[in-house]
């Protein structure tokens, strides 16, 4: 749940708590930090952690530069696997802005990476109340499906998709939900493909229908599948790690084990978002 209530009193206490750069002076300085704080990934997350506390620490930054910047903070901090720090920023940016989608996701990602899953729910079924949205549903969605609830994760999907139904999103997200439930696999792969035809050559649809094959036991279209999806997406852990599990059951043991091994230096949480 947001501590709104709690983090009134000690939002400026923040601003010092992490390493950053110098305070922004001037305009053309300011202009470079904020870019660097909402750059993203592509930034380095340091980068962007270092950027933003310097704009935290201005005595001139406004508050919708304050809130873009623990946003942007909490998302850096994320990145880097400090989650307990990433939701800290991440309530202080809902302190200024309570019904911003991208920090509510953001949040409800957090709770659900530290195991937090009544928070992560609550979260996304916030910004959902909030913006009834296709990105909404399938958003709430995602966190049922990580928790294994399928048939609310699966409810929630075909929401986004009666709203949206062009987005190729949530019908590889049903697919999914669909193949790790184990239930009506011949829909999953349905989904799938209706996904594809949206957007062709999709790495994520490609491992997700690669996965549906594995659950139907259809092994070389599996492989062939995961391979597309590498091809387009070479360091995709998912699809490196149910390529290995096909290959565990095709009996095919030094390649399964190394694409399992990799798949797991690549996103060592690769294993709790896929069902054997």
């Amino acid at each position: 749940m947001i501590r709104r209530v709690a983090l009134l009193g000690s939002l400026a206490l923040a601003t010092t708590s992490l390493g950053g750069c110098s305070i922004v002076n001037s305009t053309i300085a300011r202009a470079v930090v904020i870019a660097k704080c909402d750059g993203g990934a592509e930034s380095g997350y340091k980068n962007v952690i270092a950027a933003c506390t310097s704009i935290l620490r201005s005595k001139s930054a406004t508050d919708a530069m304050r809130f873009s910047a623990f946003l942007h903070r909490g998302e850096g901090l994320a990145g880097l696997h400090e989650y307990a720090h990433a939701e800290r920023d991440l309530d202080f940016a809902l302190v200024l802005d309570p019904k911003d989608e991208q920090a509510l996701h953001a949040l409800s990602s957090v709770q659900l990476l530290q195991g937090n899953r009544k928070g992560a729910l609550a979260s996304a079924s916030l910004a959902l109340h909030n913006h009834p949205t296709a990105e909404n549903f399938a958003a709430r969605g995602e966190v049922y499906d990580y928790v294994k609830d399928y048939d609310r994760a699966i409810a929630d999907f075909t929401r986004a998709i009666a709203l949206d139904p062009k987005n190729a999103v949530p019908y590889n997200d049903r697919c999914w939900s669909r193949a790790k439930s184990g239930k009506q696999l011949d829909l999953a792969l349905a989904d799938c493909n209706v996904a594809l035809q949206i957007t062709p050559g999709s790495p994520a649809i490609l491992n997700s229908r690669g996965y549906v094959f594995y659950r139907l036991g259809q092994y070389p279209s599996a492989i062939a599948d995961l391979n597309a999806s590498m091809d387009g997406s070479p360091d995709f852990a998912s699809s490196l790690y149910i390529r290995g599990l096909v290959e565990k059951r095709i009996d095919d043991g030094p390649d399964a084990a190394k694409d399992i091994k990799k798949a797991t230096a690549l996103d060592p949480t690769v294993a709790k978002s896929v069902v054997p």
